[in-house]
């Protein structure tokens, strides 16, 4: 075995904790402990046991007040646990111990014994969460991440030592030294003598040892603001955090039911009046992220679209959605002046659907001087005076939402009240998914996903189209800049990246497909294909664009006017972002509030780089139409083509109405969707198939009963597949032994054909089918498992059934992740 021996202040960085806040208090308290330590050990070290020195190491952890330390249990030295679950193994051994290893010889009895507690605890699920491994001579601590210790037991002559000897460590230990085990570990050294204090303090601060999230992380649930605007909703969590109707009155559910309360009932009447409410707070929370962007356009920090002091009635916010921000100044009444500084953006999302338009359905329908009573730990309250006990709806839900910043580019913003996109994703997922297995997948998964698949693909397609050898993307990066001088060089590299096609077939709010357009943009950036005056990275999440000097780019009026090179860069941005929502992301869902919220999230990231289009700077860039790239449908069911008369070229044009429709405006839109809606209706009148009969591609309530990629977006094939199904939804018999009849080709099946059939085995089964069909490069896989074994089956899958194909995994057990690996 070969160690690479790190820094404490290299772990920190990759972790992103560098900068993370420390409690003042808390870092004196270890520092003189810590002191105290040092002095102790020095001391002691040549003469004492190491059950003493151990008892000096854990009362210098223990003053971290994190967690709990547990000496000689089960065994193990020392272990560090919270919340009653194994989270640290620490192997000690003396300073004269010759069993302790070291930088250059990691293959002893110290190493050994570590591995074997591992192993062995991993056996005990329900109280195993295990992030790192240490061992110590207590001067000197090597600190491993479990992912390396995981990496080893898939080794077979590992596995089989420890099946053997599992109950004599001694010949394990024995068996383990003998073998020549070729394999590199990284390491994090730390010196308790000389190592500075503060950064000792980080390596067992919560945040790197328990995986904890900093605090101020924007892509982190506020739960403040998540709860209240449940509270306002008239929404609860129950223990499973299942959605229930409170009983609170006159909350925006409450309203909304009792207006179309005669006409449904039941279950229905809440689904009907959440998905309604979900629809109208998209807009509105877009509406808000429109207003912190225009204030950083315009410099202009009073500018407002949504306040309480002017949106006094429910019928002014349909006003701005259908009249205002749905129309183009131009076309604007006279008395809409006051509207000017609004621009129209085009996107369906302010276009009144079919179930708005019927009576009561509507927004404008709601009674404005109902009064809701102010939740006691409101947010409005830290307002000292601010002292009502309760106000109508729209000006309490007005006066919430003004309570928080929507615009992450600004350095002044108090992250502690930030509501980035990705938390609204978070917000509306856990309202809308509770019951048909949708879950969020946290920003650091989507990211680090989206970048290894992405680069892997990129890699594979220039060394094939360059006759290049590459391995690390690092290698790509530094050819590029040295030859992509000429024009056509550029030109290739850049349509390469540009035919990149992506599909999330369970996509719920779009988190992956959000990633995937990032890194998108990151990667253009590092090869050279964006800009030259910008610099673009990713962190927390967000794009990050700094000129070639270094200074962040804001796109922003000064003196009443946006510079031309700043103008040229959005611009550059906005059309890149579009183009790649254009030609290279898809995705699909069943439920119909998914695809809603999905499409927000993507608009939100154009608007972000939306460029003024006119002198005057009021009108922007309008946002395209995404009806043909995030859709409504169940995707485990394809499109049966028996019948279907559907010929190349009838496909071609239909691929070219839709092409058409993504960027069309305003009266061209009605008509173009006429079109395509003619053009669908003559494919049901030509064929049998009783599946076409309730296509509707404009549809924003129903879900298609089928998928088929050719026929709704226009594309059969894809480079990459995003394998993150729904988990434990429930699924009706009759959909059961209908999927059975439909599964029935790869090994997966076995599991379909016994019966453990949900939602999570369909969606593997159906991404590997098309995998196999379309001969797709890549399939993300990130797996929610409970054990390293389920993990391995997966792997032992795709490596034996799919050997055309380059996966990257990354397998996720609750509250910790313990693999990452590109296969």
């Amino acid at each position: 075995m070969t160690v690479i021996i790190k820094s404490i202040n290299e772990i920190l960085k990759s972790k992103k904790i560098s900068d993370c806040p420390i409690d003042s208090t808390n870092i004196s308290n270890f520092q003189n402990a810590l002191k105290q330590y040092i002095d102790e050990i020095k001391r002691i070290q040549d003469t004492a046991t190491e059950e003493t020195q151990k008892q000096k190491l854990k009362d210098l952890l223990s003053a971290m007040d994190n967690y709990q330390y547990e000496m000689n249990h089960n065994s193990i030295d020392l272990s560090l646990w919270y919340q009653n679950k194994l989270k640290v193994i620490i192997e000690t051994k003396t300073k004269k111990n010759p069993e302790m290893i070291t930088d250059d010889e990691l293959n002893k009895k110290a190493f050994q014994e570590a591995l074997y507690y591992y192993m062995e605890q991993t056996q005990k699920e329900e109280q195993n969460e295990i992030t790192y491994i240490m061992i110590t001579n207590f001067q000197y601590l090597y600190l491993f991440e479990e992912k390396e210790f995981l990496n080893l037991t898939k080794k077979s002559s590992i596995q089989n030592a420890f099946t053997q000897y599992y109950k004599n460590k001694d010949s394990f230990y024995k068996k383990i030294s003998a073998l020549n085990i070729e394999t590199t570990i990284t390491a994090t050294k730390i010196d308790f003598f000389n190592d500075d204090s503060t950064l000792i303090y980080r390596i067992f601060d919560k945040h790197l040892i328990l995986n904890h999230p900093v605090e101020n992380d924007a892509n982190k649930l506020n739960k403040e603001f998540y709860q209240e605007l449940l509270y306002i909703m008239g929404l609860k969590e129950d223990k499973d955090n299942k959605l229930l109707k409170s009983t609170i009155k006159n909350t925006l559910l409450d309203l909304t039911e009792s207006k179309i309360g005669n006409k449904e009932k039941g279950e229905e009447l809440f689904e009907t009046a959440l998905g309604l409410n979900i629809l109208w707070l998209n807009r509105i929370l877009f509406l808000k992220i429109l207003e912190s962007q225009l204030k950083v356009f315009r410099s202009d920090a009073d500018f407002h679209i949504l306040d309480s002091k002017h949106i006094t009635g429910y019928h002014l916010l349909s006003k701005l959605f259908f009249d205002i921000l749905s129309t183009p100044r131009s076309q604007r009444h006279e008395d809409d002046i006051k509207y000017d500084a609004i621009p129209y953006l085009n996107s369906s999302l302010f276009e009144e659907t079919e179930l708005e338009k019927i009576r009561d359905y509507g927004i404008c329908d709601l009674d404005i001087d109902r009064p809701l009573k102010i939740k006691s730990d409101s947010v409005l309250y830290n307002d000292k005076d601010f002292t009502k006990k309760e106000l109508n709806l729209l000006e309490y839900l007005l006066r919430f939402l003004n309570c928080f910043s929507y615009n992450s580019d600004s350095d002044s913003v108090d992250k502690n009240t930030l509501i980035k996109s990705s938390v609204l994703g978070t917000v509306f997922e856990r309202l809308n998914g509770y019951k048909d297995g949708s879950h969020f997948t946290p920003a650091s998964i989507t990211m680090y996903m989206s970048e290894k698949v992405l680069q892997k693909r990129i890699i594979d397609i220039f060394n094939k189209e360059f006759s290049l050898d590459f391995e690390d993307f690092e290698d790509l990066i530094s050819y590029a800049k040295k030859n992509f001088c000429k024009k056509k060089d550029i030109e290739k590299a850049k349509a390469l990246v540009d035919n990149i096609t992506i599909l999330d077939p369970a996509v719920g709010s779009g988190h992956f497909l959000v990633s995937s357009l990032n890194e998108l943009i990151k990667i253009k950036s590092q090869l050279g294909l964006l800009h030259e005056d910008i610099k673009v990275t990713i962190d927390n999440d967000e794009l990050i664009m700094k000129s070639r000097f270094g200074k962040a780019f804001v796109y922003q009026m000064e003196k009443n006017a946006i510079p031309d090179e700043i103008q040229e860069i959005q611009k550059t941005i906005f059309n890149t972002k579009k183009h790649i929502i254009e030609n290279q992301l898809y995705g699909v869902d069943i439920n119909p509030n998914s695809v809603n919220i999905c499409r927000l999230r993507l608009w939100i990231e154009l608007l972000k780089h939306t460029y003024y289009i006119d002198d005057k700077y009021t009108d922007l860039e309008v946002l395209p139409n995404l009806e043909f790239k995030v859709m409504t449908a169940n995707s485990l069911l394809p499109l049966k083509e028996d019948n279907l008369f559907f010929g190349a070229d009838q496909k071609q044009e239909l691929r070219l109405k839709m092409k058409e429709y993504y960027n069309v405006v305003c009266l061209d839109k009605e008509k173009i969707k006429q079109d395509i809606i003619k053009f669908i209706e003559y494919y049901k009148d030509n064929n049998a198939n009783p599946q076409l009969d309730y296509y509707q591609p404009f549809n924003t309530v129903n879900s298609n009963a089928f998928f088929d990629s050719g026929f709704m977006f226009g594309i059969e094939n894809f480079d990459i597949v995003v394998g993150n199904p729904p988990y434990g939804a429930e699924i009706t018999d009759n959909l059961k032994k209908y999927y059975r009849s439909i599964y029935e080709t790869t090994k997966t099946t076995k599991n379909v054909q016994r019966g453990m059939l949900d939602t999570y085995n369909l969606f593997i089964e159906k991404g590997f089918k098309l995998l196999k069909q379309n001969g797709i490069c890549s399939f993300i896989v990130p797996i929610s498992v409970i054990s390293a074994s389920s993990a391995s089956g997966i792997h032992r899958f795709l490596e034996n059934d799919c050997e055309h194909i380059s996966v990257s995994s990354y397998a996720v057990r609750p509250q910790q992740i313990f693999h990452n690996a590109v296969v």
